[in-house]
């Protein structure tokens, strides 16, 4: 808003998804190799699979100039050729962070700490509901669980999340209303958190407004 720009701030905000779900990936993968019990298991597997396909084909149209030309060649075809400049547009600035390997580096560590703190936060509300889940397989579901509640086909995931985590820790004998549970308590706790800061913030503002004047 202040400078007129919306290409370059949704670039890093889509950045920041990215290194999200890149680190989610990550994590994602050594769970899978280190719980094998979730290898044997169909429901997991294809949702890891699919997982990994969705997020390798999201780097491949951000990433590649010649995919995402063939997939809004149809958008052209019906007279949406601003929509397919704009898209473009949008992806050179997006590409623009890969002579930026600092910025890169600094985002993905801090996108460990941010999906670690996500992953014991749905491990401690486990433990905390005396829910025996095993951490290496929170490790593999918690990045699709939040992945998936982050669609944006819902309000801020409601409803997503919890069906998702009823699917999944259905997996490791975990009742529905206990999985509700977790999923509400993971869900309350940063929307606190963000209240509590918003309230600090307003009330700083406030305090600062007639200083100025």
């Amino acid at each position: 808003k202040a400078t007129g720009q919306w290409r370059e701030p949704l670039a890093s905000i889509l950045l920041d998804r990215l290194m999200g779900v890149t680190t989610f990936l990550l994590f994602g993968l050594a769970a899978w190799f280190a719980y094998p019990p979730a290898q044997e298991d169909p429901f997991i597997r294809n949702s890891f699979i699919g997982f990994c396909a969705v997020t390798l084909l999201t780097f491949g149209l951000f990433g590649s100039r010649r995919l995402l030309q063939l997939m809004l060649r149809p958008f052209s075809k019906v007279g949406l050729g601003t929509l397919s400049s704009h898209a473009k547009q949008f992806q050179e600035t997006l590409l623009a962070y890969r002579h930026r390997p600092r910025a890169l580096g600094s985002a993905f560590t801090l996108s460990i700490g941010v999906q670690a703190v996500a992953i014991g936060m749905f491990y401690t509300a486990a433990r905390a509901l005396n829910l025996p889940i095993p951490l290496l397989f929170l490790i593999l579901v918690v990045p699709i669980i939040i992945t998936v509640s982050q669609l944006p086909i819902s309000l801020n995931g409601w409803g997503i999340r919890e069906i998702a985590t009823i699917q999944f820790l259905a997996r490791v004998h975990i009742g529905p209303s206990e999985a509700t549970a977790v999923s509400l308590l993971c869900a309350v706790i940063p929307f606190l958190s963000a209240a509590i800061g918003a309230v600090l913030f307003l009330t700083k503002k406030k305090r600062k407004k007639p200083a100025a004047d």
